[in-house]
């Protein structure tokens, strides 16, 4: 079962770590706001890279730094 992205960012907004399978769906500006509010709190995201484009996970590991875990 798939979370919607709005109830991914209230679980990143409590401060739990995330992790974001290739088959969820969301489209990377949604990615882009879980970092960024996980990372803001401490937590850690993982992203596994299969639907996203090369800039976008460079985008993503900008935002979130030594926050996040991109899984190539």
């Amino acid at each position: 079962m798939t979370i919607m992205a709005n109830q991914a960012e209230q679980l990143a907004r409590i401060g739990c770590n995330i992790e974001i399978p290739a088959n969820t769906g969301y489209l990377a500006n949604q990615v882009e706001n879980i970092i960024r509010i996980a990372s803001s709190r401490g937590a850690h995201v993982t992203v596994h890279a299969g639907r996203y484009l090369p800039n976008q996970l460079e985008h993503f590991a900008r935002i979130g730094r030594d926050k996040v875990t991109i899984v190539l």
